[in-house]
């Protein structure tokens, strides 16, 4: 089965992470089906998809589609986290979340 292209990004950021034995986790931000078989959204919406933490730093990485935009729960999250120290990174492509990840993690190591 072909995964998404979302999907295989979700994968390809939490292996390149495991690699490099950084504290993270896939967060379930769908819900989950019920006894009566109805869906129950996830109690806080705008969480992003990967949530982890990079010396002593929280972090998450909200995955998109190159044309998909951030819903306004997912803008406010990530201002709330940049107001309290932490970093989401928005990632549309693999490299450049590479990139950018690499570039925050040697810029934390100097707290």
């Amino acid at each position: 089965m072909k995964r998404s292209v979302t999907n295989q990004l979700t994968l390809d950021i939490q292996n390149y992470l495991f690699g490099k034995r950084i504290f993270s986790w896939r967060q379930n931000t769908q819900g989950r089906i019920g006894r009566n078989g109805q869906l129950i959204p996830a109690t806080k919406k705008g969480v992003p998809d990967i949530l982890g933490c990079c010396h002593s730093r929280f972090f998450g990485v909200e995955v998109k589609k190159e044309q998909e935009s951030l819903s306004p729960e997912q803008q406010g999250f990530i201002k709330s986290v940049d107001q309290a120290g932490g970093k989401v990174f928005v990632a549309r492509n693999f490299e450049i979340f590479r990139k950018d990840f690499e570039t925050w993690q040697l810029s934390q190591q100097l707290f």
